[in-house]
């Protein structure tokens, strides 16, 4: 499945952990991190990419980046 993909280039991608108030990608539980799979996959399949393009691979990379900076420096997240 392609979360499970995602889950591990979240793993794989942020090794630094951040000081937010929420939970680092390190610090989340694997259930966590599979939801957070799960809603980057929605959304970038909602823009219209298609799974294994590099538009979707682009948008997941994308979408993770946002999340990690998000949890280190506090803006809006996905979960």
């Amino acid at each position: 499945m392609k979360a499970n993909a995602i889950m591990l280039a979240l793993l794989g991608v942020f090794a630094l952990t951040g000081c937010a108030s929420r939970p680092s990608l390190e610090q989340m539980s694997h259930g966590r991190l599979g939801q957070l799979a799960g809603a980057v996959e929605r959304k970038c399949i909602a823009r219209g990419f298609g799974l294994d393009t590099p538009e979707y691979k682009a948008c997941t990379v994308q979408e993770i980046t946002q999340e990690q900076y998000s949890r280190e420096f506090g803006s809006e997240s996905l979960l």
